[in-house]
C-alpha cells in the first residue's frame, strides 16, 4: 500500500527529506507540528498516524507545506488506513 498508493513519492523511509517528512523511525517519535497556526509537540502514536493519514492538513509537521498531501481519509478504506499505520509502526 505504501508504494501503490503513492506514499513513497513524498515520504522516504531512509531519513531523507522529500516533499513530505521522512517516515523512518516515525512511530513514537516527537514531532513539532502546526495545528491551526499554533506550534506544539506531539508524540507520533497510532491515533496521530490515523488522523494524519485521514486529515493531513490538521497537524502539519514544522518545515513542510500544508495542502500537498491528498485527503487520504476519503480515498482509503479503514482497513487500508489501519494497514498503513501498522506498517509505519515498524519502519
Amino acid at each position: 500500500l505504501f508504494q501503490t498508493k503513492g506514499c513513497i513519492g513524498c515520504h522516504s523511509l531512509d531519513g531523507s527529506k522529500r516533499v513530505g517528512p521522512s517516515l523512518k523511525d516515525i512511530y513514537q517519535s516527537k514531532q513539532k507540528v502546526l495545528t491551526e497556526g499554533k506550534l506544539h509537540e506531539v508524540t507520533v502514536d497510532r491515533e496521530y498516524l490515523h488522523h494524519s493519514i485521514q486529515h493531513p492538513n490538521a497537524d502539519v509537521v514544522k518545515g513542510f507545506e500544508p495542502g500537498i498531501m491528498p485527503p487520504f481519509g476519503t480515498m482509503l478504506s479503514d482497513e487500508e488506513v489501519n494497514a498503513l499505520v501498522k506498517y509505519l509502526e515498524g519502519v
